[in-house]
């Protein structure tokens, strides 16, 4: 019988070398009348901001739902919480989103990026960290709040979101009436016998 013995170091090693679980995640459950808020995957506003706000806190991120009459808040003065994705008006968006969709409030930009001291540099509607393979993020979380007096805007919001909606059908039905319409292929040239 051959026995086989791993040092105790070496097994250790092995296991923290094994890729880590990546948690994104949302309790939040949205109001039927927020539907349009949703991305192509069917992920609410919520969990799109969790899967954002995981790429800078090692792929593990979880959005709450809050208590009546709280909001989201951005990066604090302890600036632990300062980071590319948090500072950014996509993740502002979604969160305010989010916080709309259970009939909350939301704050302005200002007050939310007031502590981003280090990430002034991002530009507003653009989010510089990869969006992570697992998600897409809603065409209207890149509005800019500066276009809506420095805040989130629920209508403006939907009306991007129904027109993105509108415009995807719209392709849809145009590439649907070009196939059943197409005449056949000819080649250019007549086959030549091998």
């Amino acid at each position: 019988m051959i026995s086989i013995i791993v040092p105790v170091g070496v097994f250790i090693a092995h296991l923290l070398t094994l890729p880590t679980v990546q948690a994104q995640t949302s309790n939040v459950t949205c109001l039927p009348s927020f539907n349009w808020s949703d991305n192509s995957l069917g992920q609410s506003p919520c969990l799109q901001a969790a899967w954002l706000q995981a790429e800078c806190n090692d792929g593990n991120w979880r959005v709450n739902s809050l208590p009546p009459d709280y909001q989201y808040i951005g990066p604090t003065s302890d600036n632990s919480t300062e980071n590319a994705c948090i500072c950014t008006t996509v993740v502002y968006n979604l969160l305010s989103a989010c916080g709309a969709c259970q009939n909350l409030t939301w704050i302005t930009w200002t007050t939310w990026s007031f502590y981003c001291v280090d990430y002034r540099y991002i530009k507003e509607g653009t989010y510089n960290v990869t969006i992570p393979y697992g998600t897409s993020i809603s065409a209207w979380a890149f509005d800019l709040p500066r276009n809506h007096n420095d805040t989130f805007d629920i209508s403006a919001a939907q009306n991007i979101g129904d027109l993105r909606l509108q415009i995807f059908l719209r392709e849809q039905e145009v590439y649907s009436l070009q196939l059943r319409h197409q005449p056949p292929r000819r080649l250019s040239q007549p086959l030549a016998a091998c």
